[in-house]
């Protein structure tokens, strides 16, 4: 009886972290959209810079958690995207700096679908 009892508090430790993980990602996500979008609307250099400090800063202080439950490649190409989006701001590319944040908001949405636990993403 005390092996159903750890099994089912195991099961339920594993069940409230992903279910507490998924909520923190959704948080993080819609966050971030709202920052790209504001970002990928603005035609003023300094405002898309701005944005791009308020879109490193939440994504860093965001993918600390993240990387307990997300592929680690994913994370750091959004990583990466992140740190280059303020060069493209600064030299006033604004193709590529929305091109860049559309891509963000990408594989946001991807690791985001990836880590719900449904039918087509477990098998």
């Amino acid at each position: 009886m005390k092996r159903m009892i750890t099994m089912a508090a195991i099961w339920a430790a594993i069940f409230i972290f992903a279910i507490a993980g998924l909520v923190y990602f959704n948080y993080i996500k819609e966050r971030l959209y709202t920052y790209i979008d504001a970002a990928a609307n603005t035609h003023d250099v300094q405002e898309m810079v701005e944005y791009s400090d308020k879109i490193l800063e939440k994504w860093e202080s965001g993918s600390k958690f993240l990387r307990f439950f997300v592929r680690h490649n994913e994370l750091d190409e959004t990583q990466i995207i992140c740190h280059s989006i303020k060069a493209y701001a600064e030299a006033s590319d604004i193709g590529e700096f929305r091109s860049q944040l559309l891509k963000i908001r990408f594989l946001l949405k991807h690791m985001y679908e990836s880590e719900m636990p449904l039918f087509g993403s477990i098998f």
